[in-house]
């Protein structure tokens, strides 16, 4: 359960990271052309895919704990890690830009 919780919230890490460079500093723009189109379409159209993706994350991760716990351990740590190292790469991308 906790690693549901993990990836929420570097899911809102990530988004509000994104947000913050994008809305209030000059010059940073969003390489991902799926995640620019979402933005631009609104921050509101953003969060629910966000939300979207958490869903399908854990809906994937829990038909995999029926068939192989462990396995569905590793994949969610997995998941966990992709996670924090976009967040760690926007917060890198956000401190270059502001100094």
């Amino acid at each position: 359960m906790i690693r549901y919780v993990v990836i929420a919230i570097l899911n809102i890490l990530d988004l509000l990271i994104t947000y913050i460079g994008i809305e209030k500093v000059d010059g940073i723009k969003e390489t991902n052309p799926l995640a620019d189109y979402m933005i631009g379409a609104g921050w509101e159209y953003a969060c629910l895919h966000k939300a979207i993706g958490i869903a399908i994350i854990i809906y994937l991760l829990e038909k995999m704990k029926k068939k192989d716990e462990n396995r569905a351990k590793r994949w969610s740590w997995g998941v966990c890690l992709v996670f924090s190292l976009i967040c760690l790469n926007n917060a890198y991308q956000l401190l270059r830009a502001l100094s």
